[in-house]
This record gives C-alpha cells, structure tokens and sequence, in this order.
C-alpha cells in the first residue's frame, strides 16, 4: 500500500461515463471533482442539520475507496450513497477485531460499524452490493474451501483416534483394582473426552467471516468460533435479519437486540440454549452492512424499542434515494484496474487484521486528530443540552462522535493497509470521518424526522391533560416532579407550538414561580 503523502498528492481518476448517468449521481460526481485533485478529508458538507441531506460526500474518502463506489455507481446506475454504505461496511468488517485506536484515557475504540440503508425494490440495489462485497465474499468461500479440503479431514481424523483413545482408556479403567490408580486413568479419560469436544466444534463450524438471517442462538456460536470474535451481518435485503431483531421468534413480545448491541460495543454477553451449553462472548465485534426497503424502515421507526435499547441510535442509516433507471443500450463493465485496487485492499486488511484478531494492535491518534474528533463530540453535545434542538434524540447524537472516531480507524486503515498499526491516525482521516458522520447525521434526522414530530404531538397532548385537569395552569417544578416533565423538553414544545402551550413567570409578590399554562384557557 502507498503511503499517507503519495495516496493525498495522487491524481484525482474521474468517473467514467455511462449511456445514461442517474441524477443524483451526477451530483455526487461533481461533489467529488469539487474537493480538488486526488483529495482526501476536505470538501466541508457544512452544518446545515436541518436542510436537504444533499449527495454524499464521496469526496471525503481515500482515493481507492472513492474510486470503486464511483465505479460501481456508473455501472450500476446508483448513487454514491449506496455504494458508499456497502463499501464502508466491507471495509469495517475486513479488520474483525484486529485493529483499535485509544480515542482517550482508559478508552479503546474499535472500527465496526452499523450502516443502513434505505432502498426500494427494484434499483439495483443488489447488483451494487454484490459488486462491492465480491472480494470480501470470495475471500470468505475460497477460505471455506481451504478449510473443507484440508483442515475437515485433519479434523475428523484426529476425532476418531481420540474416539478410538477413549474407548480403550474407559475398558483399562473399568478393569483396573486399584482405586487410585482408577481415578488417574478417569482423569485422563477426562481429558481425551474435552479434546473431543472441541475437535466436534472445529468440525461444526467451519470458518466465515459474515452471516445473513441468523437467529440469535447460532449468531452467538459464529461469533465465539471467529478470530477476535468478529463477524459482520451482510444482506442486499434485510427483512428477515430486521424480523428476528423486533422478535419475530418471540410472537413480537420481547426483541433480540441485545446480542447486536454487544457486538457493537464489545460488551461480554451470555447467550444460553435450550439443549445445550450457553455460549460465553467476551467482547465480540460485529460490524452491519444492511439495505432495506421503506416499509421494514417506518416499522423500525415506529418500535420504541429499538430507539430506547439503543440498537437505532448506532446505525449510521440513510434513504439513498435511489431511482428505476432505463436500461442502457450497452451495458458499461467495471473498469478493472479500480477493481483491483479494491480486492487487493480488502485481501490485506483480512490478512493482516481480522486474522489476527485473537491479538489485536492498538494505534493512538495525533494530538491533531484528537482535537478534531473532541469538537465533533463536543460540539454535538452541546445541542442537546439545555434544551437544545435535538435533546428529543438525544440518544442518536449521543453516538455520533464514538461513529466519527470508528469511521476514522476505518479511513485509517484504507490509506496504510497492512501498515496501520505502524502509524498513527491522523487529522485528515478525523476530518473526513467528522464530514461523513455530519452527513449521516441529517440523513438520521431525515429518517426521525415524521416519528419525531408524532412522540412531540403526543407530549403536547399529555401535558394539556395535566393542565386542564388543573384547571389550565401547572408550574414547571410541579411538572417535573410529578410528572417527569424536564423544563428544557417544556420549552421546547412551546417553542413549536406557542398557541397551545405558553411559559411565563408568575409574579406572586413573594418567590416568583415558572409556570406553564394553556392560552385561553387562563391566563399566568
């Protein structure tokens, strides 16, 4: 791999033209052309939250990277955002659990990453998927392969002969008098019986570095048998991998998102079964790379359960807003040279960290790149507090900059390679993954944007309950206490609606009193 100075002072390859270019792809090329020649980590996309999400950002990416969702794109006739989310989330799956960063005092950040992505049927998702995940997918069967003709064999041979061994060590201690000399041959038996067991695990779980629509019993098992415990859960069309995440097993009861939330965090988890023994992870890395339709998205919005678990607020989601185009005269071919450069990214990053993931290298940032990632995180904190815009999602912001300082290592990795670990991550992988996760963050917004308004409409409705019940009048201590009413979430519902919730303070002639009250109805 080139290094840092020769990918940032590269020549900038444009995307090559197609028969017909969807719209918003040509926006997102000349967004690109707009960071200068072979750019990486510039191109501010700016802090406009609340306005149009506009085309993602490719321009924020390392060149090899860019190159091949441009790539993919024309030949697909997608847009960059969705090449993009399949190709950030191969890339964050390639390290497993092999590379970290220490983004503060005590505090090691891995690169997985939960992407999302909102499509209709029928746009070409699943040829852009299956363009960009190709390598990682080949990687994963011809290892599979290697496995079944070699290691398989190895396997079931040294089964038999410990199957053979304990046999013959159980009639020996059968016939043996002596009972201290029963309980060492017992022992042993012991031992022989252990190393069958986990000779028939090796058997039953060959290696893979993904899964798709798992239940959460035989995630659990893939995760504990993987280098690092690391696997990523791959779908061009995640339907059915959503349905077991709200409970579909459960008759809709209780969800199953305990076990994705681990993964994200690395946190131990106990998995137990029916009929055989639980499954101990201790701290498992599992990265999503997801595309679904519409309507599995509002059902996702709609389920307070996956915001308050916190399984939503890690995704980094977008509606890609993807077009039926018309079908070519001359179907355009992936340029391979692009291609390759892509393959030969991804074989080193498995090779050199999700293999060895049992041993993971930690790399630290430079004081520059902290800085940058401090403010982000800083910067969206302060949003929240006080009765700031977003303290209604307050859970989604709260992840934005552990996603910046993930997506950095992610940036980090594909401009060094396998020599990651040797250096340290730098201000223009922070500055690009600040810029993306910005962008990420209004499509977030985007997506909350109706179930936002509907848990406000409600709030109002409760709190003009509490009040008429009062006869139009309640002070914000009371609110608080007595009904868990924040005065910052007050505020900020009368703010939105002033002609049916207003906020004064009431002159008593004694201590003065901040209290809500319904207009019309009396007055403070």
């Amino acid at each position: 791999m080139s290094g840092i100075n020769q990918l940032l002072d590269s020549e900038e390859i444009p995307a090559p033209k197609s028969p017909k270019t969807p719209k918003r792809d040509e926006k997102s090329s000349k967004s690109a052309a707009s960071g200068g020649s072979g750019s990486f980590g510039t191109g501010d996309v700016g802090e406009n939250d609340s306005c149009e999400i506009g085309p993602f950002p490719t321009q924020c990416l390392p060149p090899i990277i860019r190159n091949m969702i441009q790539e993919s794109s024309r030949v697909t006739q997608t847009p960059d955002a969705l090449g993009a989310l399949v190709a950030l989330g191969i890339l964050s799956a390639s390290y497993g659990g092999g590379l970290l960063v220490r983004s503060g005092a005590g505090r090691i950040t891995p690169p997985n990453l939960f992407l999302l992505g909102i499509a209709r049927s029928g746009v070409g998702k699943g040829r852009a998927f299956g363009l960009i995940a190709k390598p990682f997918l080949n990687e994963e069967r011809e290892c599979v392969s290697r496995w079944m003709e070699l290691e398989k064999p190895r396997i079931e041979a040294a089964l038999r002969i410990a199957t053979r061994r304990a046999e013959a060590k159980e009639k020996e201690a059968a016939r043996e008098p002596n009972e201290q000399a029963r309980r060492m041959l017992a022992s042993e038996l012991q031992q022989i019986e252990e190393e069958k067991q986990r000779l028939e695990r090796e058997r039953e779980t060959p290696p893979h570095f993904s899964v798709g629509d798992v239940t959460r019993e035989k995630l659990a098992v893939s995760l504990s048998t993987q280098p690092g415990e690391a696997l990523v859960s791959l779908s061009s069309e995640a339907r059915g991998i959503i349905g077991v995440v709200m409970g579909r097993y459960s008759g809709g009861k209780a969800s199953d998102e305990d076990i994705y939330l681990s993964g994200y965090s690395g946190d131990p988890l106990r998995v137990d079964r029916q009929t055989r023994a639980p499954v101990m992870l201790h701290a498992p890395r599992l990265s999503l790379a997801w595309l679904i339709q519409p309507d599995v998205a509002r059902k996702l919005a709609e389920d307070e359960r996956m915001t308050e678990s916190g399984f939503l607020p890690r995704l980094l989601l977008c509606d890609v807003k993807a077009e039926s185009e018309d079908e070519p005269e001359d179907f355009p071919e992936l340029k391979q040279s692009v291609a390759e450069e892509w393959r030969a990214l991804i074989l080193e990053l498995l090779g050199e960290y999700r293999e060895k993931g049992n041993n993971p290298r930690t790399i630290h940032a430079s004081d520059d790149a902290r800085a940058i990632l401090r403010k982000f995180t800083n910067d969206s904190k302060a949003r929240v507090r006080d009765g700031g815009e977003l303290r209604d999602v307050d859970s989604y912001v709260a992840r934005w900059g552990e996603n910046a300082w993930r997506l950095a290592l992610c940036l980090h990795g594909a401009l060094h390679g396998r020599s990651a670990h040797l250096c340290p991550l730098g201000a223009n992988e922070a500055q690009a993954a600040v810029e993306i996760v910005k962008w990420f963050a209004r499509a977030q917004l985007d997506f909350l944007a109706i179930s936002r308004s509907d848990r406000a409409k409600l709030r109002l409705e409760r709190v003009m309950e509490i009040l008429r019940s009062a006869g139009g009048t309640k002070t914000l201590n009371n609110l608080r206490k007595s009904h868990g009413f924040e005065e910052s979430e007050l505020r900020t519902l009368a703010e939105r609606y002033p002609t049916k919730l207003r906020i004064e303070i009431l002159k008593t002639g004694g201590r003065d009193s901040t209290v809500a009250y319904i207009p019309g109805k009396t007055t403070a």
